[in-house]
Parts: structure tokens; C-alpha cells; sequence
């Protein structure tokens, strides 16, 4: 027993993950607790091991608490620790020892109840889909330039486009205004609100053509989706289904 204490004390050494100070200061209370155990004294090396595995939880701490225990025929206590240190530290050496001493206290050592897989979470059911309902009363083809929101961005980019025009002209007029100033002050003042028409006319253009461009993507769009909706022609006016 003694040898088996020393050897699973000094592997604590190479697999204690506690900080140094913590490290430092287990490894001076397993050096108290050996001496104690040298001394008979099994109750204080127990208590040292205690305070060493609160300070570094090395699995050899604890099985060398179980040992101790044993040897002082306190199966209750042995066998707790034993079995703590088999369920804590399953890839840890000693497991065969730690089944010795259960068993030698007459207790029957069963391996180690995998933990129960989680059942998966049900799954997730989409809601039905609300069938669609198509509008009671038939609906006449709207010819697709009279495509209402079509027809407002064309319009409004129809009149960015001239707005941009007009301030490019007064641009042109201020600028030639410019040439013909009197002073100074007057050339700069007026360059200034050249470029001011310039840069609004840049913007407004880029709007207004944006929204232009808008509207006939707009007209492309009804205009194809209106040939591939199936109709029935009544005479002079085409009925959607």
C-alpha cells in the first residue's frame, strides 16, 4: 500500500493543471500528508489530501484519500471516494485498484452507467399553407403602359430629368454670367453657384433616371407577366384566370 500511495502521489507531478502557486502549495501538503502516514498519524494525511484536492483536483489526490481510508477500515468513507474517483476520472490509471478496495469493503462495484443520450427535440411542422384564393369577380387585362405604378416612376423621372436640364442651362448662363463681372467678389460668387447648379443637376439627373429606369423595368415586368397568365378572349375584352 505504501509504495501504491507514493507512486500515484508522484504522478500528480506531471498531471496537476492548477496554477503554480495552487501546485506549490498541494505539493507541500502531500509532502505533509506522507509524513503523517509515515507517522501512523492515517486521519491528518487524509485531512492534508482534503485541503491538497481542494487546492489542485488531481484525480491521485483523491484516490489516495480512498486508500487512506481503507487502511483505516473506514469502508463508508473508502468506498465513497473510490466510487467518486471511477465516475469523475474515467480515463485515469488505477481504476482496478479502486474496485480492490470497493469490494473489500463487500461492496459490489458496477461499471459506470453511460449518461443517457438526450432524445431529439420533435420536429418542427410547418403550418399549412393558406390555399390561395383567387378574387370572385373577373379582373379585365390592364394593357401594361397604363400600369399605374409604372406610369409614376417613368413620370417622376421624366420630370427629374428636366428639372436636371433646367439647372445645367442656369449652370451655363451663371457661368457665362461670370465672365462678365465686375469684380472679383462677383466672378467667385457666381462660379460658386455654378458648380452649386452643376452639382444639383447631377444629382437630380441621377434620381430622375433612376426612377425612369424604375418605371420600365416595371412596364417589362407587367408586360411579361401578363403573356404568361393563361387568358380567354371574350370578343374585345380578355378575361384572367
Amino acid at each position: 500500500m505504501t509504495g501504491m500511495i507514493r507512486t500515484f502521489l508522484s504522478l500528480w507531478l506531471a498531471a496537476a493543471p492548477a496554477s503554480d502557486d495552487a501546485r506549490a502549495r498541494a505539493s507541500a501538503l502531500a509532502d505533509e500528508a506522507e509524513t503523517l502516514w509515515a507517522n501512523d498519524d492515517l486521519q491528518g494525511a487524509q485531512e492534508a489530501l482534503a485541503r491538497a484536492y481542494q487546492l489542485d483536483p488531481n484525480p491521485y489526490f483523491l484516490f489516495g484519500r480512498g486508500r487512506l481510508a481503507a487502511e483505516a477500515k473506514d469502508c463508508e468513507s473508502a468506498v465513497a471516494l473510490m466510487r467518486e474517483f471511477l465516475e469523475l476520472y474515467p480515463e485515469a490509471d488505477g481504476h482496478e485498484d479502486a474496485r480492490a478496495v470497493i469490494e473489500g469493503c463487500g461492496e459490489t462495484v458496477n461499471p459506470p452507467t453511460p449518461p443517457t443520450p438526450a432524445e431529439p427535440p420533435p420536429p418542427i411542422v410547418a403550418p399549412p399553407e393558406a390555399p390561395r384564393t383567387e378574387p370572385a369577380d373577373d379582373q379585365t387585362v390592364r394593357a401594361w403602359h397604363r400600369d399605374p405604378v409604372g406610369g409614376i416612376l417613368v413620370g417622376a423621372g421624366g420630370v427629374g430629368l428636366a428639372t436636371s436640364l433646367g439647372l445645367f442651362v442656369g449652370a451655363i448662363v451663371e457661368r457665362n454670367g461670370a465672365e462678365d463681372a465686375a469684380t472679383t467678389d462677383a466672378y467667385r460668387d457666381s462660379i460658386s453657384r455654378t458648380r452649386g447648379l452643376e452639382t444639383s443637376g447631377v444629382i437630380v439627373a441621377a434620381v430622375g433616371g433612376a426612377l425612369a429606369v424604375g418605371g420600365v423595368i416595371r412596364y417589362v415586368f407587367v408586360a411579361k407577366r401578363d403573356r404568361e397568365r393563361p387568358q380567354l378572349s371574350l370578343g374585345l375584352t380578355k378575361i384572367r384566370f
